[in-house]
């Protein structure tokens, strides 16, 4: 076995981030695993692949829309798989600047009363979620059901909200970025947000326009993108349903050859020995041939708003010193 020593990190003046990354892959711990999820995305972006980006958490309302939209710019993510709540927030981000910096360290029995919710240290008002809902009931699902018929996929829906968002604002978040590009956004459990209950109260009010969402034909869909691209790639946010959603997809193949990704990345808080799906590891993944047994994969500890950063950074920087940067 060849030695390789460890080696002390240092912090210099006008150290980049990409520099600071880079030295942690001779530390230990989650530093190391953390800079090697920055290599093992920085190749899959370098060599082409289809790069399917899963997310979960509350990661919109904490202030990383920007971020995810910037990743969608700079081509590290082709296709993004996520939350409904993740797409309501940024969408009422992008309309009203909805969220603001709050303190967990407060009685939520005033917040009640003052009609604020909170997630975590992130407040935001009732009164702009009612907006937001009545105008998905009365104005948005019509305009669905206008472009789409009666059993919309999740991803045209999304696709409508962020071109609603584009031309109200010039929105600099997931959705209006994503429809700028072209990027599919695919949303698994859809009706587990205010989008799912606006989509209830339109049914109930307009019943003559009242829509279904097909969540089957949408995993279809995901699944024929995948059989367009030999070499796959996926980085998981934080876990939960658009996680297995994704690896899921990447098995619905005849040939076992076919299955699975080539590039795995995951940040995660959660640990395998609850059984979590969220903490479920990607060695875990290869016995399910969700990931393929001569894959690159990594996962690490961390919070994604400190981790996440740090990789699309690092990818940024390194990308661009090479020629082939799209």
């Amino acid at each position: 076995m060849t030695k390789k020593q460890t080696r002390y990190i240092e912090i210099k003046k006008a150290q980049t981030v990409t520099q600071l990354v880079s030295q942690m892959k001779y530390n230990a711990f989650n530093a190391r695993k953390l800079s090697s999820c920055a290599e093992i995305w920085l190749r899959a972006c370098t060599e082409n692949t289809r790069k399917y980006f899963t997310l979960a958490g509350a990661i919109i309302p904490a202030g990383y829309g920007k971020l995810i939209g910037q990743m969608i710019e700079n081509k590290m993510i082709d296709v993004l798989v996520t939350t409904s709540a993740n797409m309501a927030h940024d969408a009422v981000q992008d309309l009203f600047d909805a969220h603001y910096l709050g303190s967990e360290n407060i009685n939520d029995i005033q917040l009640l009363n003052a009609n604020k919710f909170r997630i975590y240290d992130i407040f935001t008002e009732s009164e702009t979620w009612s907006k937001f809902q009545k105008f998905l009931r009365d104005e948005f699902y019509v305009m669905v059901y206008k472009k789409y018929g009666n059993q919309p996929l999740p991803k045209q829906i999304l696709s409508l909200l962020g071109s609603v968002v584009n031309d109200d604002k010039s929105g600099g978040g997931v959705l209006a970025t994503a429809h700028r590009k072209g990027i599919e956004i695919y949303c698994p459990a859809f009706i587990d947000s205010i989008l799912g209950m606006g989509l209830a109260q339109h049914n109930e009010h307009n019943p003559s326009m009242s829509l279904t969402v097909d969540e089957t034909k949408e995993f279809q869909e995901l699944n024929n993108d995948m059989n367009k691209h030999n070499i796959r790639s996926i980085f998981i946010c934080a876990g939960g349903v658009p996680k297995n959603f994704t690896l899921q997809a990447s098995l619905m193949f005849h040939e076992p050859e076919k299955r699975g990704f080539d590039y795995a990345v995951q940040i995660t808080t959660d640990v395998p020995y609850w059984g979590g799906l969220s903490g479920a590891t990607l060695e875990e993944a290869v016995s399910w041939g969700k990931v393929r047994k001569e894959a690159r994969h990594q996962t690490v500890y961390a919070d994604s708003t400190i981790a996440l950063p740090l990789i699309a950074q690092y990818i940024l920087d390194s990308w661009e010193e090479m020629s082939d940067h799209p």
